[in-house]
């Protein structure tokens, strides 16, 4: 088949192939800073296109990604006649990495001539492979079209395990979409607007790109995370593709400096924590413990030993492991993040107790109820609870409840 874009409606509005007009303004949203001249990005990335279509097709590589200008041992891209070589972040003009197995477009917001210019380039590439096809024969090459703004990393997989007619929930499934034959092509636009945008890169789209899954990912924002572990990852040739030793040990070295900098992200969010479970702690009784600062700890310990491996490891062993600190690094960082939404929802419970409480004696109030002694006295139980320091939330909520019952029987009676 062509290029797959049904599940995008950003993309595409019919099941058949088209052209997308091509807007060089920017009524429609912004472009992000130095971007490339839109027809040579639509170029780039129209050759990118044809190229993993073409190479998922004879995977023997003639005229495949190899073979394009641009793409090989040194990241080349000519752009306005001049070529710059992206050797140190892969990047051309702030905004664009081609790549032998994942390009990299900072498209800017939706509508965006950037974003239109992909879009382009993308229907362009599922016409020309349309073209090849009869109502009986396949297309040389297959792709998928996914949108990732507000989708989970687990979203994102059952989405194309979906669009190649696999089981989402299926065992192994991404194993299943890996080996899909003719090796798959995936365009994803809107990554660091996905729900994980973090996890979506480590923990689903660089399996994928390991096991031969080809990615044009589409990102709003030069300055996301998310594409700065993408650069990190893949501005030169990855685990399995270097041209050359001193390709591997350069994007080593900035993985782990990049690597350096989350590390000590974590550990400045899990000093905020503790200084918020104190604050917690001190206001309501038998909260959680948080730790302390075991996340940290264990990344740092992971950061010194990959460090001290530089020297006498392999190349593609160091980077699978760096890949593996970085998925730890986003599970630590959303284990921070539940930690505080879980302080956080004490505080809630005790708000809402308070706010239940009130409404109960306004009720009470409105059933001429106020003068009832056994009733406020039930009131006063609660309400010293709830003002203690710290608060039992569980035996909050009881009293509470009770005083919610007494005034219910206490209206009944009065009517």
């Amino acid at each position: 088949m062509g290029v797959d874009q049904r599940g995008s409606p950003e993309f595409r509005r019919s099941d058949e192939p088209r052209h997308a007009r091509v807007d060089t303004g920017t009524a429609g949203g912004a472009d992000p800073a130095g971007a490339v001249p839109a027809e040579q990005l639509r170029q780039l990335v129209l050759d990118w296109l044809r190229a993993a279509l073409a190479e998922a097709a004879s995977p023997a590589g003639a005229g495949g990604l190899d073979q394009l200008p641009g793409v090989g041992g040194n990241v080349v891209n000519e752009l306005g006649g001049q070529a710059d070589i992206a050797a140190q972040l892969g990047v051309v003009h702030g905004n664009v990495h081609i790549g032998p197995k994942v390009a990299l477009v900072v498209t800017g917001e939706p509508g965006s001539a950037t974003a239109q210019v992909l879009r382009s380039a993308i229907a362009q590439a599922d016409a020309e492979s349309s073209a090849h096809q009869t109502d009986n024969a396949r297309a040389p090459g297959a792709a998928v079209v996914v949108d990732a703004p507000g989708k989970t990393a687990a979203d994102v997989v059952r989405h194309l395990a979906g669009r190649l007619a696999i089981d989402p929930d299926g065992p192994e499934v991404i194993d299943r979409v890996c080996a899909r034959t003719p090796p798959l092509t995936v365009v994803l636009d809107g990554v660091d607007d996905a729900a994980e945008p973090e996890e979506l890169v480590t923990e689903v789209l660089t399996p994928l790109v390991q096991r031969g899954v080809r990615f044009l990912l589409g990102f709003r924002r030069p300055d996301s995370p998310a594409l700065t572990i993408a650069r990190t990852r893949w501005s030169d040739p990855g685990p399995g593709n270097h041209a050359s030793p001193q390709n591997a040990r350069s994007q080593i070295a900035r993985s782990l400096a990049a690597l350096a900098e989350r590390v000590a992200d974590v550990a400045d969010r899990e000093v905020a924590l503790h200084r918020h479970h104190q604050h917690v702690a001190a206001r309501i009784a038998a909260v959680p413990r948080v730790g302390d600062g075991a996340l940290s700890l264990r990344l740092q310990l992971r950061l010194t030993a990959l460090r001290q491996g530089q020297a006498d490891q392999e190349p593609d062993a160091l980077l699978a492991e760096l890949a593996a600190a970085e998925a730890a690094v986003v599970r630590a960082l959303r284990r921070v993040d539940e930690h505080w939404r879980e302080l956080d929802q004490l505080l809630d419970r005790r708000r809402d107790l308070f706010a239940l409480l009130d409404a109960v004696r306004a009720k009470a109030a409105a059933l001429g109820l106020a003068e009832d002694t056994g009733l406020d006295s039930t009131y006063r139980r609660a309400h010293e609870a709830l003002t203690r320091t710290p608060c039992d939330l569980v035996v909050s909520e009881q009293l509470v409840n009770d005083y919610q019952l007494a005034v219910r029987a206490g209206g009944v009676r009065a009517g």
